[in-house]
């Protein structure tokens, strides 16, 4: 299958993952609550297909791949919390379109960290995402406009934390040495949902007390919420293993077109003509970037 077709259906997957996550605040859960349904109810759905198709081998670069993933992990928990945050800020869609700026914040930590140079249209899609973010985060305080405010800095956060987790998973899978495919996929995600797991087991009983019994008590909304994680991670981290992640996250864009459906048919929420210009000229500066960067 192509990584084009995978990547898509990734993309469907993380969406209704986002929506059920959703839902579960509005049940009362809290936001490491959502975070942890994802984990939790995913685990034992990875486990059966990894003990069940892959066969267990330890790693050649056992350390590498160890630190790569466990880095991955935290990024990616530290980011789904940005963005559960942000949809009690702003409505589904645009909470979406914050986190796929995670394209635009990957250049921006190349040029920093790796001395990657962006070329003149690069900078042109730089640019042209700045005015978008500020199409969406500008609201009204006091009668004047902010454009520093909670929603900005959480969905920025979040684009900026999954930008740099998606690097992390593709150089542990590539650390597996077992080429593209499922399996190094596979095998980076079962050690990932129990990083993730674990840490989580450990958070909640101490900081939020009684919130794992209301999650069981939530099983209806939290079961497809661990499916629907695991068939979208279990996608998107095979495409990692098989293109740059740049590629990958110019193609997850029709994200976007999901959210749009989401917000307006599930959550009943108006999207304004300002947030609508302010997705499509985000969405516009990724893809730009990509193809001419």
């Amino acid at each position: 299958m192509s990584w084009v077709a995978i990547t898509i259906f990734a993309a469907f997957a993380q969406n209704m993952r986002f929506m059920l996550q959703k839902r579960l605040t509005q049940k009362g859960i809290s936001t490491m609550g959502a975070v942890m349904a994802r984990y939790l109810y995913s685990l034992p759905f990875i486990l059966v297909v990894y003990f069940g198709f892959i066969e267990f081998r330890l790693p050649p670069n056992l350390g590498a791949f160890t630190f790569f993933t466990a880095l991955g992990a935290i990024c990616q928990m530290l980011a789904t919390v940005c963005v559960i945050a942000l949809f009690q800020h702003r409505n589904f869609a645009v909470g979406t379109t914050f986190k796929r700026t995670e394209t635009i914040l990957s250049a921006l930590f190349g040029m920093a960290l790796l001395g990657d140079m962006v070329s003149p249209m690069g900078w042109v899609a730089l640019v042209l995402s700045l005015g978008g973010v500020i199409l969406l985060s500008e609201k009204a305080v006091s009668g004047g406009l902010s454009f520093f405010n909670r929603a900005t800095a959480l969905g920025l956060g979040a684009g900026a934390l999954f930008g740099f987790c998606g690097v992390s998973y593709r150089a542990a899978s590539l650390s597996l040495g077992m080429g593209p495919g499922l399996e190094p996929a596979i095998t980076t995600l079962t050690l990932s949902i129990i990083i993730q797991t674990g840490l989580l087991l450990i958070y909640l009983p101490l900081r939020e007390p009684g919130e794992l019994a209301r999650l069981q008590r939530a099983w209806c909304v939290a079961l497809p919420v661990g499916m629907t994680s695991m068939l979208g991670s279990a996608a998107i981290f095979t495409a990692f293993t098989m293109v740059q992640v740049a590629y990958v996250n110019a193609v997850q864009q029709i994200e976007l077109i999901f959210a749009i459906l989401g917000s307006y048919y599930f959550f009943k929420e108006n999207i304004t003509l300002r947030e609508i210009a302010g997705m499509f000229v985000i969405s516009a500066s990724i893809i730009f970037l990509i193809l001419f960067g």
